[in-house]
């Protein structure tokens, strides 16, 4: 498992980035553990297709400290 973005293009780097900024200035009183990059954009293998338009998208997992007050809340 790679830990750093270095196989990344740069500018995937600084929208990843920007996802967790958001991610953590959103989370209120939910205690994120871990935010994990997975899939295809984490391993550096970015599709995109000129002909059909796919393009790859952004895996991301979000771990969260469980606790009773998280749970009253319900974000979701």
């Amino acid at each position: 498992m790679k830990t750093t973005l270095e196989h990344i293009p740069s500018n995937v780097v600084n929208l990843v980035s920007n996802i967790k900024n958001k991610i953590l200035e959103k989370r209120g009183d939910i205690n994120v553990e871990y935010i994990i990059l997975f899939g295809s954009l984490s391993k550096g293998k970015i599709t995109r297709d000129v002909y059909t338009g796919y393009r790859s998208d952004i895996d991301i997992l979000i771990l969260t400290k469980y606790t009773k007050e998280a749970d009253k809340e319900k974000p979701f």
